[in-house]
């Protein structure tokens, strides 16, 4: 048996099929857009949305997963609904000139430190559910598309 150290959600002991996802560095794109760039990305960042709702509604529908796993996946969804985000991405694009990915990073980057920096545990680690949905948005953004569920299997 091999011990694995990290951070946990809840203490004691776990069972079940470990999965390591290695993490590919992400170069986000520093440079403004133009003004006929605009739509183009604010589309980018729309179809990003959706596909990765979809993605996961798909692997909802089409796997049995325990009530905590189907939590964390709802909460996905929760979070790429959540309007506060878009408002903050859109206005990032619309008004900012901010590339797409720039403006996603930046949004969540912004959810994740709010949500890290409190003291109650349960809002602390739900600064993990927006890291992974911003990584999810990036990588369709960047066309660094590896679906992250295929690594769990049937």
């Amino acid at each position: 048996m091999k011990e694995h150290s990290g951070n946990s959600i809840a203490k004691g002991l776990a069972a079940g099929i470990a999965v390591y996802i290695n993490q590919r560095g992400m170069d986000i794109p520093l440079h403004s857009i133009n003004l006929d760039e605009i739509q183009k990305e604010k589309e980018a960042y729309l179809q990003a949305c959706a596909k990765s709702a979809a993605e996961i509604k798909e692997h909802l529908g089409a796997h049995s997963m325990n009530k905590n796993e189907m939590e964390i996946l709802s909460s996905h969804l929760d979070i790429l609904a959540d309007p506060e985000i878009r408002k903050n991405i859109l206005a990032k694009i619309l008004e900012e000139y901010k590339n797409a990915a720039l403006a996603i990073d930046e949004a969540y980057g912004e959810a994740i430190d709010f949500f890290s920096g409190m003291e109650n545990q349960m809002f602390s680690q739900r600064a993990a559910d927006f890291k992974d949905v911003r990584n999810r948005l990036l990588r369709k953004i960047l066309k660094l598309e590896s679906d992250p569920f295929a690594l769990l299997g049937p």
